[in-house]
């Protein structure tokens, strides 16, 4: 889904720099690091939102940040963003799949109220 994210995530082109924005439930949210002077960024971090097909939940995907960018609070903020996105929404569900392997992504899930 990486490949085309408007597609995979149901997002369209608006605004004056015409950036994507998300019409329905689904959403894509990157964060960025900029350089001091504001010209060049770096993504550093993402998330996405896909609807399910009973249109009650909603699939948290593709959280990532950067290693060199981690306990800074981007998937904290990342996370925020797309629980308010869903809500928005009407969903009653986050639902996300991870692996047992990845402890502090567990423990992170937790934190932010995800039951295990």
């Amino acid at each position: 889904d990486l490949k085309d994210v408007p597609k995979a995530y149901g997002l369209t082109r608006k605004g004056e720099k015409g950036e994507y924005v998300a019409d329905g439930p689904n959403g894509f949210w990157i964060a960025e690091d900029y350089d001091a002077e504001g010209m060049h960024s770096e993504v550093v971090g993402c998330t996405g939102l896909v609807n399910n097909a009973q249109n009650t939940a909603i699939e948290l995907r593709r959280m990532a940040v950067s290693s060199k960018y981690r306990r800074r609070g981007i998937a904290s903020r990342l996370i925020n963003i797309a629980v308010a996105h869903a809500q928005a929404h009407g969903k009653e569900y986050i639902d996300l799949t991870t692996s047992s392997f990845q402890e502090s992504t567990l423990s992170f899930y937790e934190t932010h109220g995800w039951v295990i």
